[in-house]
Order: C-alpha cells, then structure tokens, then sequence
C-alpha cells in the first residue's frame, strides 16, 4: 500500500473493511477484528496508529509489541487466516504521514 492509499483510507473514516486502533489491544480483540473482516468478501484493514473518532495520526509506542499482539491474533483465527502483506504487518513512520497534513 503507497502513502496516497493509507491518506486516502483515513480520510475516509472506518468503514466494513477498514477500521482504526490507537494501539495494539489484547490478541483476543483484535483475532475477532480479523474473524470478522475474513467473512466479508472484501476482507479488511486494521490500521494502528490511528484515533478512532478524530482520525488523528498518533502512531504507536512500540511495533515490535504491536508487531507481536497482530501475529498472535491471526494465529487464534480458525480456520487460518492470512495477512496479504506478507508475513509481517508493515510499519509507517507516523512523522512522514503528519507531513503536510
């Protein structure tokens, strides 16, 4: 996903397939984000770093944590889900979005 797509994403606000975290919940959370994106056709996104109500880029704290609580989530999905973006969830520098904003 370039930069022009994730602004254009949070532009939008949450929808059926995208939906925003200000940070990494518990596993359990996110796993029935994740079931529920996997039964809609379109799939989904969960993009973290970002204020629910205020669309507010605030990045996350840690993504080696975040990193960890996504991939342990998809693991509690069954049947087995997979993540499109390869086998680790991507990371934007919050302060390169806030750019120009």
């Amino acid at each position: 996903m370039d930069e022009a797509t994730l602004r254009r994403l949070i532009a939008e606000g949450e929808t059926a397939t995208v939906e925003f975290k200000s940070s990494a919940a518990r596993p359990i959370d996110i796993a029935q984000r994740m079931c529920g994106m996997a039964n809609n056709r379109s799939g989904g996104l969960i993009i973290f770093g970002i204020e629910d109500a205020t669309r507010a880029i605030v990045g996350i704290r840690n993504p080696s944590l975040t990193n960890d609580v996504v991939l342990r989530a998809a693991r509690m999905v069954k049947p087995p889900i997979s993540l499109d973006e390869g086998p680790d969830p991507r990371f934007v520098s919050p302060a390169a979005l806030n750019e120009n904003v």
